[in-house]
């Protein structure tokens, strides 16, 4: 509950709350903070490989500990 308050609190603070559509998407399927990072991760893996930097390795270390 303490993670989706801090995400609220976050948006109805920002002058731009628009921005935080990944917080939303949180908050509307009711991830925990270990589950919203574990996508986090993926996505930023999904960018990475998109751009062509991705480092094999460097993705997997971090989702073990989920």
């Amino acid at each position: 509950m303490k993670y989706h308050q801090k995400l609220l609190l976050t948006i109805a603070l920002d002058k731009n709350p628009e921005q935080y559509t990944f917080f939303h998407f949180i908050l509307n399927n009711d991830l925990s903070e270990k589950d919203s990072k574990v996508i986090f991760d993926i996505l930023h893996a999904l960018e990475d490989k998109k751009e062509g930097t991705y480092q094999k390795g460097k993705y997997e270390q971090p989702l073990h500990h989920y």
